[in-house]
């Protein structure tokens, strides 16, 4: 089963919550907003923006140049974040808040920025990050997998490859 949402749009309930949904598709060219949890194989953001307000159990992919994903605080994505369009350094990812991303970021090609480590917070990348541009606030953020692109850190604490394979493949 799969939800296509073509224009602006605010989802209230939970999307895939009895069985999770093969894919949803988001975000073309306008802002879509799910105020609760998501359960999907894949998520596609396209070039608007979607904002997570709840838990995505599932892979997100940026299909669309110019796609912008915003996670709330408190909320994970258990999954890959993807860019799977033709061109490097396309997507935005901003953690507004204490979130969790299980899987890599950016392993076809990398995302163009990455916002994370709000005030009084802890952002856990758990697996490898490939980016253009991570730039870390005051939060306290720790990668588990390698790192890819230029980190710019604003204060709190940054802690790299706490995992068996980690890697600082980055300008700091």
């Amino acid at each position: 089963t799969s939800l296509t949402l073509s224009g602006a749009s605010t989802v209230s309930g939970a999307v895939g919550s009895t069985h999770a949904l093969t894919s949803v598709t988001a975000g073309q060219g306008k802002t879509v907003t799910f105020s609760s949890t998501v359960a999907a194989d894949k998520v596609y953001v396209g070039s608007g923006t979607v904002n997570f307000n709840g838990t995505v159990t599932g892979n997100v992919d940026i299909a669309t140049n110019g796609g912008i994903i915003k996670l709330a605080a408190g909320k994970n994505i258990t999954g890959n974040i993807d860019n799977t369009t033709t061109d490097e350094a396309q997507g935005t990812l901003t953690i507004l808040g204490t979130s969790t991303i299980g899987g890599n970021i950016g392993a076809s090609k990398s995302l163009a920025a990455i916002s994370a480590g709000v005030a009084n917070t802890t952002t856990t990348f758990s697996g490898n990050v490939n980016a253009a541009t991570i730039s870390l606030a005051s939060g306290a953020t720790s990668f588990g997998g390698s790192l890819f692109g230029t980190v710019n850190v604003k204060g709190g604490s940054v802690t790299l490859g706490t995992s068996a394979s980690g890697d600082a493949n980055s300008s700091i």
